[in-house]
Parts: structure tokens; C-alpha cells; sequence
């Protein structure tokens, strides 16, 4: 058995790690190609605790967020191995949530051990310790055998998606799964030894325990061109990652959901081919109107029957009026022609941003409890509606047209959430002259620097500063916080061609 090499990444190639080694493959076999089609058994794992942990080091601004970043580091490192060491490869790294792909001989055993030796260790090192903030990690886990079809799709970058019945399966299994339960399908027990599998759940059978190692061939690491990998990243994200290491923050970020379904039935009657074609035209439109508002189109999620394209804005550049510019590139995408129709759901809060993951498999993500509410608005929405909480529209300087909904109740909120269905910006209304201030958060060691300086400068000693970091970061705001701070009676300003 082997793992992922342990190698130093070369910097030449820092864009690998983001980019699936099942797509380095496909991109070096049929780089032209549209669609994958594999016979494989996938394992969803879902890890529980991560969210809760993040709300808890909010507080403690960049110091909170790189303690974060370590600790999922950590224990994904730690699981992600045992899955590596049984020949399985990570496709998505979607918040807390784990999809891998096990291919080749013995892999519906192998996956089945991959999943029980998840489980195991976390169980060793799933009380995770973050500064002062301690939670406990869980896991439920599906794994399904079958056919799993992976279209390459899209214009501004090539996103690799998850879809077809068999991806379905794997996500009703690990639904039905409990916390530390393994449920695997029908077709991936019938591949096990009669005493790994336990009593029958729901879809699928309980795994009573791991079953016997399996040899299979080390899998040959394939390195495709800089430019066709590049090209596997979001926009923004690819800038991001080539802008060097950026420290992870806590900050409020807007967070929308464009759920899409209806696709298992469209690769059944007209095949996986034509299935691929049609949400070829709704990434790219996605990914069309995301850049023209300068929105980032951060990532891909497999769901029952489809998935969800998740947008950001805010994360990972800071450019300003967010929620305006969000509410404007989805309500391109709703207003387009296509095939497949999206359901919305947006919201903005604070969440933590940042690069996860171990050295050879990374992923920039935003976790906390503001993304689980816009998934779940968006789960609540109509096809082809936008649904967006308050906390965005007071935030808009374009005005939409809504409609107050009834309050809904939705997992993990007490109390019913307030949302408004948004229709077309209001004709000739113009910007609102005042802006929107939004608090600064996770800057207090630089905030404490520079009113040194700006104390400094009071007593007759000036200097210079040099502010540096990736563009949409938020040089701009820590000054703007720095000057209003001062409260200086004149401030002079200067920009250079």
C-alpha cells in the first residue's frame, strides 16, 4: 500500500495540491475531454465540529483563525493518510465535508477499510484543542460501488463535477448514517467478507468492521502542464493561491448557494454525455457573471440528484459592496436560458477563510455558522427563485423588488428565520450616497502598529509604512479604520499612475 509521497512541494507547482490527482490524471490522459465516467466505489465523509470550533475562536481574530487552520490541518492530515494509504484520492474538500474516490482492484474493500480506519482514528484524536476551545469531532460516512461521472465543465476555469445516480446513492447513505456510523450500498457490501457486514439501515448495510487489507498497484503521480492546472482553479482563487501564503482570517464574508437538480433523470434519458453539456452552459454562465461582478466562484459540492455551486464575496479579496455585487451576479445567472434551473440562497455573516488542508492536498474554504444558513435558505427556495436574508439586502445600495416570506425554521437556528424573495433591481433608483461601514475584524496587531505611528507622528517624528499584501485583502479598509481612529483634522491622500 502507499500513500502520498511525502515530497517537498515545489513551488513552481503550489496550484497542484488544489486540483485532484483523478483530474491531474484525466488532464494528462484526455486533456480535451468533457467527461470521466468511472466504475468505483466513492466514501462521503462528514465531520462534525469543525463549524462549532470556528464560532468559538471568532473572537480571537488572526490569532483564532491561524489556531483554526492548524487544527483542521491537523486532523485532516491525520485522516486523509489512512484513506491515501489505501489507494483512495480526495475529489472535493467542501467545508466539512470528505468525498474520495477509490479506484482499481479491491476498491470497495479498500474504501470500506479507508472509511473504518477514518473512524478509528478520529476516534483517537477527535477531541480537538484550539487555544483556550475544545469540541469533539464526529463522523458519519455513505460508500457506495458504481458508476460515478465527473464532467469537466466550464469556461473561466475547468470545474470538475460529481453527478449521476450512483453519486446520489453515496450521498443518501451517508445522510442516513448516524454519527460514527459506516452505511455502505448494497453493491459495496456484496464485495466484502460476509463478517464485515452488520445489520441493515435504511439504504444500505452497517459496517461491522474493516475488512482485510487488499494489495493494489501505487498509483503513478501525473503532473500536467502549469497552464492546464491553473486552469482548474476559480478565478480569485487561482490568484490567490499564486499570490503566495495569505494568513487565514475571520471575516464577514457574503455566501451564496446555487443549488441545482433534476440530473440523474437527465443522464438516464439522454446519457451522461448530454447531461455534462447542459451543466456545462450553467458553470460557465455561473462563472460569466460571477466575474463580471467580481464575485469568486469558489467551489463545487456533489448533492442528492445534483449539486450546489457556492460564490463568495468578500472571500478571498475584499472589494467593497459585496452584497450589492453578489445580488447582481445572481440575478444574472436567474435571469439567463438554460436547461438546468438553480435555486439561490444568500446570506452574509462572519466566517473563517482560509487555505486548509495537508501540504498535498489543499483547498481555500469559508466555514461557519453564516455558510450553513445560506445553504439552508437556498435548500428552501423554489427553482429558479433567489432568497436572501436581511443581513444582504440592508446592505445593497441597488434596490431590488422582494417579498417578505413567512418565517421558516431552519437545522441548527432556534428561532425562525426572516427571508425575502428578490426579483430585478428597482429601475432608475440611484447608488445610496452613504456608505456602508462594516466592522473590521482580525486586525489588531497592525491596528496597534500603526497607531504607534500615527502617535508618532503627533510628536513631530514621522515615518513611512509599507502596507503589502495580495489585491482585495483589505489594505484599504485597515486604513480607513486607521484614519477614522485618529480623528485627525485634516488627512492628505496621493495615488500614483
Amino acid at each position: 500500500m502507499t500513500a502520498e509521497p511525502e515530497r517537498v512541494p515545489d513551488p513552481e507547482r503550489r496550484l497542484d495540491p488544489y486540483v485532484p490527482r483523478v483530474l491531474l490524471r484525466h488532464l494528462t490522459e484526455a486533456p480535451e475531454a468533457r467527461l470521466r465516467s468511472l466504475e468505483a466505489t466513492m466514501v462521503f465523509a462528514d465531520i462534525s465540529g469543525f463549524t462549532a470550533l470556528s464560532e468559538r475562536l471568532a473572537r480571537r481574530g488572526r490569532e483564532g483563525a491561524e489556531e483554526l487552520a492548524d487544527a483542521i490541518g491537523g486532523s485532516l492530515s491525520t485522516i486523509l493518510a489512512v484513506a491515501y494509504e489505501n489507494g483512495g484520492s480526495l475529489l472535493k474538500l467542501a467545508g466539512d465535508a470528505l468525498i474520495l474516490l477509490f479506484e482499481h482492484d479491491g476498491h470497495a474493500q479498500r474504501a470500506c477499510r479507508a472509511a473504518a480506519g477514518m473512524r478509528a482514528t478520529l476516534r483517537e484524536i477527535g477531541r480537538v484543542s484550539a487555544g483556550s476551545s475544545q469540541v469533539a469531532l464526529r463522523m458519519s460516512q455513505g460508500v457506495h460501488t458504481g458508476t460515478f461521472h465527473l464532467p469537466l465543465v466550464g469556461e473561466a476555469h475547468r470545474e470538475q463535477l460529481i453527478v449521476g445516480p450512483d453519486a446520489t446513492r453515496v450521498v443518501l447513505l451517508e445522510k442516513a448514517a448516524a454519527a460514527g456510523e459506516i452505511l455502505s450500498s448494497p453493491q459495496t457490501a456484496a464485495a466484502l467478507p460476509l463478517r464485515c457486514r452488520g445489520a441493515q439501515k435504511g439504504p444500505g448495510f452497517l459496517l461491522a468492521t474493516a475488512p482485510p487489507p487488499v494489495a493494489h498497484a501505487e498509483l503513478t503521480l501525473v503532473y500536467p502542464s502549469l497552464e492546464q492546472v491553473a486552469m482548474c482553479l476559480p478565478t480569485m482563487v487561482r490568484a490567490h493561491v499564486l499570490s503566495g501564503r495569505q494568513p487565514s482570517e475571520h471575516r464577514n464574508v457574503t455566501i451564496a448557494f446555487l443549488r441545482f437538480a433534476g440530473i440523474d433523470a437527465l443522464v438516464q434519458r439522454e446519457g451522461p454525455e448530454r447531461a455534462a453539456d447542459a451543466l456545462h452552459q450553467l458553470v460557465s454562465d455561473v462563472q460569466a457573471a460571477a466575474d463580471a461582478h467580481e464575485v469568486c466562484f469558489l467551489e463545487s459540492d456533489v448533492g442528492d440528484d445534483g449539486g450546489s455551486l457556492m460564490l463568495t464575496a468578500g472571500a478571498p479579496r475584499i472589494i467593497g459592496d459585496d452584497e450589492e455585487r453578489m445580488l447582481l451576479a445572481l440575478r444574472r445567472v436567474l435571469d439567463g436560458e438554460r436547461r438546468i434551473l438553480v435555486r439561490v440562497g444568500v446570506h452574509r455573516g462572519n466566517v473563517f477563510a482560509g487555505d486548509i488542508g495537508p501540504f498535498y492536498r489543499r483547498a481555500y474554504s469559508v466555514m461557519g455558522d453564516a455558510v450553513n444558513l445560506a445553504a439552508r435558505v437556498a435548500a428552501k427556495a423554489p427553482p429558479g427563485e433567489l432568497y436572501a436574508t436581511a443581513a444582504v439586502l440592508d446592505r445593497s445600495p441597488t434596490r431590488f423588488v422582494t417579498t417578505e416570506l413567512e418565517p421558516f425554521t431552519v437545522k441548527g437556528k432556534q428561532k425562525p428565520v426572516q427571508v425575502w424573495s428578490v426579483g430585478s433591481p428597482v429601475a432608475g433608483r440611484a447608488r445610496q450616497s452613504v456608505a456602508v461601514h462594516f466592522p473590521l475584524v482580525g486586525r489588531d496587531d497592525e491596528l496597534a502598529t500603526l497607531a504607534g505611528v500615527v502617535q508618532d507622528a503627533r510628536g513631530g517624528r514621522g515615518r513611512l509604512v509599507d502596507i503589502i499584501g495580495e489585491p482585495g485583502i483589505g489594505k484599504s479598509r485597515l486604513l480607513d479604520e486607521v484614519v477614522e481612529r485618529a480623528e485627525a483634522d485634516i488627512v492628505l491622500g496621493a495615488t500614483a499612475a
